[in-house]
């Protein structure tokens, strides 16, 4: 089984940047991580949701089919809107779920963390605290 840890990030006051990271585990053991930027005007909420899609777009293009997959974000509200338990009123926000649903792999679930567990979470932190 993997576990595909996703974050998304921006800077709402600054504008100045906006990104994303993906943990891949298998068993426990990091296998891959990737990292990068979104529009420095991406809001929280379409990071975190562009962070989601990233790391189904990883599952689809680079996990096995038939493995089964645990995608893990801290974001309640893309986990919410992806897995159909909240709605939005903004069309910005639903379209990029849907494009998220477009990009979705076989065999996979989404599931909500506390942001103290989220392995792409803490990577970006740590990562951020560097610089």
């Amino acid at each position: 089984m993997y576990k595909i840890w996703f974050d998304g990030y921006s800077s709402p006051k600054t504008h100045d940047r906006a990104g994303y990271c993906v943990i891949v585990e298998k068993d426990g053991i990091t296998s891959a991580i990737e990292h990068g930027t979104f529009s420095p005007d991406t809001t929280c909420n379409l990071a975190e949701i562009g962070a989601l899609t990233k790391a189904l777009e990883f599952a689809k293009l680079h996990l096995p089919p038939h493995e089964y997959k645990i995608i893990i974000g801290d974001s309640k509200l893309a986990v919410g809107l992806f897995n159909g338990t909240m709605r939005t009123k903004f069309p910005h926000l639903r379209d990029a779920v849907i494009q998220a649903q477009i990009v979705s792999p076989a065999n996979f679930e989404v599931r909500w963390s506390s942001r103290k567990y989220n392995k792409a979470g803490i990577f970006l932190e740590k990562r951020h605290n560097e610089n």
